[in-house]
């Protein structure tokens, strides 16, 4: 739950007993347009939370005061409901516009099929699907929770199809770069000579960490003797990616929307595993250099 002030959540607790004394007060007009106040009142609760996320907390009264500026006068809101406009998706937070969150979940989820029923057109219509899920999911956020816990299920296969592997190079790309890179080096002599004997012993040492032709008895020796060569750059990106995420999360969460709509407890994730990576990493060159020494010393 997000931290506000006391009176930042008066405030906004105020504001919201208007909503739902403009709405609740007209039977008639609720019963004509189905409208919900109470659905309403989450609606815009949720838009609240979700517009100051990327604000520090607590909230205070001021910045509160700036979005519920922006929503305007629920009364208003009100007036259009009584001139039929409210149907037309005129309000601020029209509920029935979640009509359209359905319909793109269920077009991603059909495309999705598509694509697996026609593999010459997988690529194309499993992108289609996972840009279908996005809009949907990107829709979905006037919807209520039980509509978006329903939709779920339509969506969310196309976008982990995407998400899963994307998330995995994000995290791990400083590692398949220092590999590759290791090749090209232990491949091409005259650039190690350029880069120095240092970056050639590395280099060597970081090679031999072979996954593609796999022998238990030599690749997983290899793994434990010079992995962290790789685990510690590792460590180090999830520390710099866990200060972009939190210095920018609104863009960190429109980037694996909707999986990612807190996304502190995912810096502070990030961090920790970062540091107990590259410190586990150090840690362990430093075990390795003390009994190489000691051993050189008896």
């Amino acid at each position: 739950m997000m931290k506000l002030h006391h009176n930042a959540r008066m405030l906004l607790e105020r504001y919201l007993g208007r909503v739902r004394e403009a709405f609740g007060s007209r039977d008639e007009t609720r019963a004509a347009h189905d409208v919900d106040p109470d659905e309403i009142v989450e609606d815009i609760r949720r838009h609240v939370f979700d517009t100051l996320d990327a604000h520090a907390e607590p909230i205070s009264v001021t910045r509160l005061q700036q979005v519920l500026d922006e929503l305007g006068n629920p009364a208003e809101w009100a007036g259009a409901t009584e001139k039929g406009r409210l149907r037309a998706g005129e309000a601020p937070l029209a509920t029935n516009a979640r009509r359209d969150d359905w319909h793109l979940a269920y077009v991603s989820l059909t495309l999705l099929l598509l694509a697996f029923a026609l593999p010459p057109f997988l690529w194309v219509l499993a992108f289609g699907a996972f840009l279908t899920a996005r809009a949907s999911a990107r829709a979905a956020t006037a919807s209520s929770e039980a509509d978006r816990a329903s939709q779920a299920y339509l969506r969310n296969p196309a976008l982990i199809l995407v998400y899963v592997p994307l998330m995995m190079g994000l995290l791990l790309w400083p590692a398949i770069a220092l590999r590759f890179g290791a090749d090209f080096i232990v491949d091409h002599p005259s650039f190690a000579t350029r880069f120095g004997i240092e970056v050639a012993w590395l280099a060597e040492r970081i090679a031999t960490i072979r996954l593609s032709t796999f022998d238990p008895s030599t690749s997983l020796d290899n793994a434990v003797r010079n992995g962290h060569w790789l685990v510690f750059p590792v460590g180090c990106w999830l520390v710099v990616l866990a200060l972009i995420v939190r210095l920018a999360p609104r863009r960190a969460a429109a980037l694996f929307r909707p999986f990612m709509e807190r996304t502190r407890p995912l810096a502070w994730t990030l961090f920790f595993c970062g540091a107990l990576l590259a410190t586990s990493a150090v840690a362990l060159v430093l075990l390795k250099h003390c009994l190489q020494h000691g051993t050189s010393v008896v």
